[in-house]
């Protein structure tokens, strides 16, 4: 478990993504406007600043120039994550092995939300393993929202409630 530094746990996530990847960060709302246009940078512009700069982040990469987190603006879908409002955090940890185990998906890391939730970041499945995906993961208990691809989710490292959202395991290795 990642404890030391959960300031900084933002910075681990980010290393998933390649270093020219253009990353949205933001708040929920940050998004659609032209002023929103630097909630849009690449990882290397991102890892300048000092501390996390919002509670959320998208796993997918979005085209340089752009100022909506919208799937039109989609460059490439990095991550699958999976998150379950409805399931404990044992439960949902039993359904990220069953899909890293059983499944063979690639997890790459382990977010605690500082609510009741573990996201799992998994390498974005092919088209056909994503079908069969979308009927099984929602039976299981876990949000289909996180289906579409610009869906924010928790960044480790923001604060939230008083408390920091955290990565409780990253894959070694870094960038992709």
């Amino acid at each position: 478990m990642l404890t030391d530094g959960e300031p900084g746990h933002w910075q681990y996530l980010l290393s998933l993504f390649a270093a020219d990847d253009v990353i949205w960060i933001g708040g929920i709302h940050s998004s659609g406007k032209p002023e929103h246009a630097d909630r849009f940078r690449t990882r290397a512009e991102w890892l300048s600043e000092p501390m996390a700069p919002a509670q959320f982040v998208c796993p997918a990469v979005f085209k340089p120039g752009v100022f909506a987190r919208s799937n039109e603006n989609i460059l490439a879908r990095r991550f699958l994550v999976v998150e379950s409002d409805e399931l404990t955090k044992d439960e949902v940890g039993g359904v990220f092995r069953w899909l890293r185990d059983g499944v063979g998906m690639k997890l790459r890391a382990i977010v605690d939300t500082a609510g009741k939730s573990l996201h799992g970041w998994f390498d974005f499945p092919p088209a056909d393993q994503l079908d069969d995906l979308k009927l099984v993961l929602p039976e299981l208990g876990c949000d289909p929202k996180l289906f579409t691809a610009s869906q924010p989710v928790r960044l480790p490292g923001a604060a939230r409630d008083g408390r920091y959202q955290r990565l409780v395991w990253l894959e070694n290795g870094g960038a992709r």
